[in-house]
């Protein structure tokens, strides 16, 4: 895999502003630079900013294809690893089916196991099947459409929770609104005790609303 330092420099996808954390133990693939590139790459996947423009987005599209193609399945993997340092005979039994059974290419299946893993932490096989079969029954079979379709679930939880901060922030304002009516009424008293919890109970369905699917 032949990266240019520079090249790569310019186009890394950024979609959001955490900062990188270094924490794969992968002792003999660190001692690559591809490997120092992947992993810095897939962490910019994983952020949630939107690119543009068109051209540009197309851009690190390609770069983020031949990485993914660049590797092995089993591989891949093994440098994705945070728990452990092998690859367990389940593992390689998972990528063959996913090979065999749904005819994924290598590509597709690491760009199937970086969203799995960032998504649950871990590798579960009916996971990553479910996926697997939505992704094959909606024609996502090249490296190039599993990738745009991760950067849409990104886009959309980028707009998910801008609607969900926006919406808690309007009732946090209503609420305090509330809270400065008076009313000598015993029954405008109850109405508007009535509309804040209402409200209150809104506001915990949008706190939880992080882990809403998308």
């Amino acid at each position: 895999m032949n990266f240019n330092k520079e090249v790569y420099c310019d186009n890394l996808i950024t979609l959001d502003e955490e900062e990188y954390k270094e924490d794969i133990d992968v002792q003999s693939f660190q001692e690559s630079f591809e490997v120092k590139v992947a992993e810095d790459m897939l962490h910019k996947l994983n952020k949630n900013s939107v690119i543009e423009p068109k051209s540009e987005e197309d851009t690190k599209v390609k770069e983020l294809v031949n990485l993914f193609n660049s590797w092995k399945s089993e591989d891949f993997l093994y440098t994705q690893l945070l728990t452990r340092k092998i690859l367990l005979q389940r593992d390689y039994e998972l990528i063959n089916e996913l090979r065999t059974e749904y005819e994924l290419d290598d590509g597709v299946i690491n760009v199937l196991i970086h969203y799995t893993l960032e998504e649950t932490k871990r590798l579960p096989r009916p996971y990553i099947i479910k996926v697997a079969s939505s992704w094959v029954e909606g024609d996502i079979t090249t490296t190039r459409l599993a990738v745009e379709s991760l950067l849409r679930i990104n886009k959309n939880k980028v707009r998910f929770t801008s609607v969900i901060k926006k919406a808690s922030t309007d009732c946090q304002d209503l609420l305090c609104f509330l809270d400065d009516v008076t009313t000598n009424d015993s029954e405008m008293q109850s109405l508007l005790t009535i509309i804040k919890q209402h409200i209150e109970s809104i506001m915990i369905d949008l706190k939880n609303g992080s882990s809403w699917e998308v």
